[in-house]
């Protein structure tokens, strides 16, 4: 970046050639392919000798995102123009932000309580999910729910494919190797290719009769009842949350239950009425809780 931006001028022509072969011959240039991981602590918190507790960042040549940002603006027009987003979905949209999921969440809350109904919230936690997308079923995904096709869903699939990463951390660099799975976490195109793999869980939770809202990996299901029957809340809450474990089995994601947590939202005087019955799903029992860290 340094090299380029003094010659900025007499470069240019030479990387719009280069954009336009890609974009034409449906081709992600396989030199811009490699990345180079580096572990970042999720929390300051977190125990640095134990790797779960690092998110790996892929640093990418500055290229090869300029070229992902074309890419990006030209699938948002697509995506905006068929109203193919998904709607409760909050990350890496315009206007969208944690803040304004938070809101969403809080306010149907407080409204539950005015109306003498109590909020049950689920906040689901995803394991490894960026590093886990099956490239197959994605560019399946693009291909038929988001209308990418012929040379944009060729280059989609160069984009995916064939890629390669190297870890250094504390100035030690390990072996290259090939990338099978997954969209590159640091890249731009990255998290909304993620957004768009995992798409179709939202509906299956609106399918459930429950309401879900997102944040990139962070899905919170949620639904509402009157005390006296917030037992069978409870149950209908289980099987959907049984039927979304499924469908990320399926979709080569994991759901992590044991980081799962529960909560029950509600007036003062609706709390002593409240069902303090757990959530058993698939040998875990998830208990409902007091606090819980939300987004």
């Amino acid at each position: 970046m340094w090299l380029v931006k003094p010659f900025v001028n007499e470069l240019s022509p030479f990387i719009t050639l280069l954009f336009n072969a890609s974009f034409c011959d449906g081709i992600f240039p396989p030199s811009l392919k490699c990345a180079v991981v580096t572990p970042a602590l999720k929390k300051p918190t977190l125990d640095p000798s134990d790797t779960k507790n690092y998110r790996p960042i892929s640093n990418l040549t500055f290229i090869s995102k300029l070229l992902e940002c074309i890419v990006l603006n030209q699938l948002n027009v697509c995506l905006q123009q068929f109203n193919l987003l998904p709607g409760l979905q909050s990350a890496y949209i315009h206007c969208h932000s944690t803040e304004t999921a938070m809101l969403k969440v809080l306010s149907n809350a407080f409204v539950a309580a005015d109306t003498g109904q109590a909020k049950l919230l689920d906040v689901l936690d995803l394991t490894a999910a960026y590093d886990t997308v099956d490239h197959a079923i994605l560019i399946e995904r693009l291909r038929l729910t988001f209308i990418v096709v012929d040379s944009a869903l060729h280059w989609m699939t160069s984009y995916l494919t064939c890629r390669m990463q190297y870890v250094r951390y504390r100035g030690e660099v390990s072996t290259t190797t090939h990338v099978y799975c997954g969209v590159p976490q640091g890249s731009v195109l990255g998290s909304v290719l993620f957004l768009l793999y995992v798409a179709d869980v939202i509906e299956l939770v609106k399918e459930c009769g429950l309401i879900p809202h997102a944040f990139a990996d962070d899905l919170q299901i949620y639904g509402h009842s009157v005390s006296a029957d917030t037992q069978e809340l409870v149950a209908h809450m289980t099987t959907c949350i049984e039927q979304v474990c499924c469908w990320m089995a399926s979709n080569r994601l994991h759901l992590n239950l044991i980081m799962t947590e529960l909560i029950w939202l509600s007036s003062p005087h609706c709390t002593n009425l409240l069902s303090t019955s757990p959530i058993h799903l698939f040998g875990t029992v998830i208990q409902p809780s007091q606090s819980v860290q939300d987004f």
